[in-house]
Parts: C-alpha cells; structure tokens; sequence
C-alpha cells in the first residue's frame, strides 16, 4: 500500500506537468560554424540555445556555444565561448521549412596560445537562416550572419559568417 504523500504526488504530476509554460523551447545543438574574424574563425560549436515566443512569429532568444577547433602543430586548440541573447523573426514558412531574421549581442572569451582568456570582447550581429525541422525535436539549419566585433586589445573587426546547425529541441 503506498502512503498517502505518494500518492497525492503521482495523482497531481500529470497537472504540474500540464501547468509549465508552453511558449518556449530548448534546444542542444551541434554544428559547423566559419567566421570571416580572425580570432573566432573555423570551429564545431556546441550550444545550448532556448528562445521564448513574444508576439506573434517574434522570438527572443538565449544562447551559449563553446567552439571547437582542430588542433595543428605549434597552435593550441581555439575554443571561443559566446554567450548572448537577440531577437528572431520567423517569415511565413513553406510547413517544416521556416526562413528566419535575426539580430543579437554576445559576449565573447576567445581563446589563444595562452589558453582561456586570450581576449575577450562583444559581438553584436543580424543575420538571415533557414531552419528545416526533421522532426517536432529536430531541426537543421543554415544560417549567414553580418557581425561587428570588438575584442579587447584587437579594438572593432568586421565579420561575415556562416553556420551549418543540427538542433534537438527537449
């Protein structure tokens, strides 16, 4: 026989559940990202991202990525970690195709030979994508990105990217 807290516990967990907020999403992704500055250049960013609907297609959105490059011989390995939030417009799509505008401002820690904390600065950027979602939790993406970077000791630095994304959203 169970006791009378469990019991209560199991019987309310499908209301709790019902009574978390719907209007919004996380998501874990992986990817390939190229960035035309220096300091942030080629790397396989993980992320993990979540964004909030505001108003009708209008999203804002979080996100924090640890890059990952390649190590080569004299070079330590770069790991840029950007952490920022921004706005996301989603067009009218064509079903599991959504085009998208963004525009976003991250904090940046680029790594150098010295390891973590080589520079740090600001990114603020806009950008259009294209999300493709496979499935209800999965989604790919391509998105291109105009971007102004300001690194300490670097001072502002122009940039042109783009990242090739795949996302699970939980």
């Amino acid at each position: 026989m169970r006791p009378l807290p469990v019991t209560l516990l199991l019987a309310l967990a499908p209301a709790a559940a019902a009574a978390q907020p719907f209007a919004h999403s996380v998501g874990l992704e992986l990817g390939v990202s190229h960035d035309s500055a220096g300091p942030i250049g080629d790397r396989m960013p993980l992320a993990l991202s979540a964004s909030w609907w505001l108003i009708g297609d209008l999203d804002v959105t979080a996100r924090v990525a640890w890059g990952f490059a390649l190590r080569t011989d004299g070079r330590a390995a770069d790991g840029p970690l950007e952490a920022g939030a921004g706005l996301r417009y989603s067009l009218a799509g064509l079903g599991a195709v959504r085009p998208q505008l963004a525009v976003g401002a991250a904090y940046v820690l680029a790594w150098d030979a010295r390891g973590p904390g080589g520079s740090d600065g600001v990114r603020l950027e806009g950008g259009v994508g294209l999300e493709w979602l496979l499935t209800r939790e999965l989604g790919l993406a391509l998105l291109a990105r105009a971007s102004a970077l300001w690194l300490d000791g670097e001072g502002w630095s122009a940039g042109f990217g783009e990242r090739l994304r795949l996302a699970y959203y939980f």
